[in-house]
């Protein structure tokens, strides 16, 4: 037994390994289960692909971030303009690549199952051993609510932020470990990602960094640390001005930010464990909803039990180089425990912001991350403690492993709510187009759905009328002379539209349906439509734009010198 084991640790080691067992993770958590059961039919689908498409036309445009959709029967919308564009634009590439979006959902799941095993991996080698990293890596892909978010709710944002989380840990750890501004540009990196991949992630990430930091900090480097780190997050918010800008200033605007979309059953308060307990009060459909969150918490929680009974058993294990490191993580993962249980709705009552996440249960993925990296580091130190005890916890750990394993099947392929590739294809060609609709909740707060009944582009009563272009932010037509004081144009109102008739500005307003209004005179009317952003949003752009160009210039330079370090060190291993 130890001859083999002495033989596994020295394969785990090889280069080829770990790329190896991510590939067989994939192929078994993602390839497998869609081959046989199809992809989860959502809502949250048809949104995602709505946005990828509309990404996908904008790019072939020349538009890598468009500021106005082409839906809802070409009076268009400002999904994209709010939503983070890393899910959308990620999908809307691999659909350009293949030509095919059926495969590029299953390309999507894939890479970023892929890039969070990595993370993961790397983030528990770097304060562990290889072995154990390897096993972070491969629990994650079990973890029960990533596999949930493929299967049980289409959350395909929010599946790669999960991914990226890993990373923040790793590079905010490496910073205050190694006080290396390179490792302080990954974390600036790394929350940019973030940042531009799902908002709530990036808020609940936030929290935990800074509590993680608190723990793990460094008394006699306090100032260079929060020097490095605060400039990191600084950085970050600069790289992404030109998008989290617009969201903050027009926020207003957009029908999302409404609080029927924070209330009744999209409130934090129908979804805070134990959800069961609510199960007499919601609808009958919401009862196995429920049900299976709970499941998913607690499988997930169970991931955090090795490092506790370390400190029950026997904690001189504990006691280590990085004792203090890895209760940081056991404890920032229980930390996501509490906020998505009962016992943190009082926090929840006096945050907005907090409530704005919607549904408590969405630190699972902070705890996703940290739960299995502290798995894999108790679990070496658990089974070297009394042969009496160890028995019983291989054996714990084996039945848990094996428990995760069996809800994962049942999950990943015990499903109703599922869609063929006929089935999907029918859906892109019927609703995700510009003669489709998106969610009312990504419309301005102007529209309203019985705008959509009036399909002609543009409408002056009696007067006849020329359409000459019609793009995404800008269009022109001409309308004859006549009787009639006013065009109605099929596009939503928005403040950042202007107009130009025979060459002047023109006041824009809408009628009662949210469209755009524009007075006319009775004599003929060359009239230009175009979406105007203001000069904060342009300056933003320029500044994140800047900042893109000094991370990359730092990055050149931090891996040259890195280059100069190993031809100095290969030169004295041959001088020798």
């Amino acid at each position: 037994m130890p001859q083999f084991l002495d033989r596994w640790s020295r394969r785990v080691e090889k280069t080829w390994f770990f790329p190896s067992a991510v590939a067989v993770m994939c192929f078994l958590v993602i390839i497998v289960p869609l081959s046989i059961g199809g992809l989860h039919a959502s809502g949250d689908l048809t949104v995602y692909l709505s946005f990828a498409q509309e990404f996908r036309s904008s790019l072939l445009e020349g538009d890598l971030f468009p500021a106005w959709t082409f839906d809802n029967v070409g009076y268009g919308g400002v999904g994209l303009r709010f939503y983070p564009p890393m899910a959308g634009l990620t999908t809307a590439l691999i659909a350009s690549l293949t030509g095919s979006w059926f495969y590029a959902i299953w390309i999507y799941f894939i890479l970023w199952l892929a890039v969070g095993c990595t993370g993961v991996y790397l983030f528990v080698r770097d304060w562990s051993t290889p072995q154990q990293g390897l096993l972070a890596g491969i629990l994650y892909a079990i973890a029960p609510f990533p596999v949930a978010e493929i299967y049980q709710f289409s959350l395909y944002a929010e599946f790669a932020a999960g991914a990226i989380v890993p990373y923040c840990f790793l590079y905010i750890t490496r910073s205050i470990r190694y006080q290396r501004w390179s490792d302080a540009i990954g974390l600036t990196l790394s929350l940019s990602v973030l940042i531009l991949t799902h908002i709530p992630t990036t808020i609940i990430t936030g929290f935990s960094l800074f509590l993680y930091a608190l723990f793990i900090i460094e008394r006699r480097a306090i100032g260079n640390t929060i020097l490095k780190v605060c400039t990191a997050g600084s950085l970050g918010l600069l790289l992404t001005a030109f998008y989290w800008l617009p969201v903050i200033t027009e926020l207003e605007w957009l029908k999302h930010n409404q609080e029927k979309y924070s209330t009744a059953m999209a409130g934090y308060q129908q979804w805070i464990f134990p959800h069961i307990l609510r199960a007499g009060e919601a609808p009958g459909y919401l009862v196995p909803v429920y049900r299976n969150m709970d499941a998913i918490i607690i499988l997930t929680v169970a991931f955090l039990i090795p490092y506790f009974l370390i400190l029950v058993i026997d904690r001189r294990g504990l006691k280590e180089r990085y004792g203090r490191l890895c209760a940081s993580v056991a404890l920032v993962g229980l930390f996501g425990f509490f906020m998505s249980s009962s016992a943190s709705a009082w926090i929840w009552s006096q945050f907005a912001l907090l409530q704005k996440i919607q549904f408590p249960w969405r630190w699972m993925t902070l705890t996703s991350v940290l739960a299995v990296a502290s798995f894999a580091f108790s679990l070496p130190l658990l089974l070297k403690t009394y042969s009496a005890v160890r028995t019983f916890a291989l054996m714990g750990v084996i039945g848990m492993i094996a428990l995760v394993i069996v809800y994962d099947v049942r999950q990943s392929f015990a499903r109703l709510n599922t869609i063929s590739r006929t089935e999907f294809e029918d859906m892109l060609r019927e609703s995700i187009n510009p003669s489709g609709t998106s969610y009312e909740a990504w419309w301005p707060i102007w529209a309203k759905s019985d705008a959509l009944k009036t399909t002609d582009k543009v409408t002056a009563g009696a007067r006849a009328v020329e359409i000459k272009t019609w793009h995404r932010d800008r269009r022109t037509f001409a309308i004859a002379p006549g009787l009639g004081e006013t065009a109605r144009i099929a596009t939503f109102f928005y403040p950042h539209w202007r107009a130009r008739v025979n060459g002047a500005a023109a006041e824009i307003t809408h009628d009662e349906n949210g469209a755009i209004v524009i007075p006319l005179s009775a004599e003929y009317s060359s009239i230009e439509l175009y979406f105007q952003e203001p000069m904060m949003n342009i300056i933003a752009s320029w500044v994140s734009l800047g900042t893109l160009i000094i991370l990359a210039t730092a990055l050149l330079i931090f891996g040259w010198r890195n280059i100069g370090r190993r031809s100095l060190w290969f030169t004295s291993i041959i001088g020798s």
